[in-house]
């Protein structure tokens, strides 16, 4: 592909991620740093693969915007505007139900890889100045079926950030991220939104 780009005169930059990452170029649900070694040189950024998950991680995450080169179905399709507001109104649906909520639960994921324990203190602290509940919990698989009879209104999640983004309709109560939670309580701007990263 770079090959390819650079026939047409388009300069192509592949980026090298953090250690989590072992190819050039290489993007995971929950990391773009190859991506972020070289976002600043580029106009937009180009992802070869299929779905819409990285693409949404990478507009989110880049601010720039993303190409979908799809060698499954020979297409190459600019992430719309259309798309970035429906999902934009799902996270803030989400976000909503976060403000008005007495209680917490708070997900640290124990496989390997994705545990964040600062990331839920942080978010365990947030919610406690504003006056509410929190708990931690600590899951090897996060699944509906291993939450329930929570009693909680809203499942903060410090794991993978695809259980948030994308099977939050599965479970029973909102599900958000700590980005989000900042945002529900006003400690970030709804402008900065972003998917959350483990690095």
């Amino acid at each position: 592909l770079e090959k390819e780009l650079k026939k047409l005169g388009i300069k192509s930059f592949i980026g090298k991620g953090s250690k989590r990452i072992s190819e050039k170029g290489q993007v995971l649900g929950c990391n773009y740093s190859a991506v972020h070694s070289v976002e600043k040189k580029a106009d937009a950024i180009m992802f070869l693969g299929d779905g819409i998950f990285h693409s949404v991680g990478l507009a989110f995450s880049t601010k720039k915007p993303v190409l979908i080169a799809n060698g499954m179905n020979e297409t190459c399709e600019l992430f719309s505007e259309a798309e970035r507001e429906i999902f934009l109104r799902k996270r803030f649906g989400q976000i909503a139900s976060a403000k008005n909520a007495k209680s917490f639960a708070i997900i640290i994921g124990t496989k390997k890889g994705q545990m964040q324990k600062a990331k839920a203190l942080h978010a365990k602290e947030l919610i406690e100045k504003e006056g509410k509940k929190a708990f931690l919990i600590a899951l090897d698989l996060i699944a509906p079926q291993n939450l329930l009879g929570l009693k909680a209104d809203v499942i903060v999640n410090t794991s993978c950030p695809r259980i948030t983004t994308d099977d939050y309709l599965n479970f029973s109560k909102p599900i958000i991220s700590v980005q989000e939670l900042e945002i529900a309580f006003g400690k970030r701007k709804p402008e900065k939104f972003g998917i959350d990263e483990i690095l």
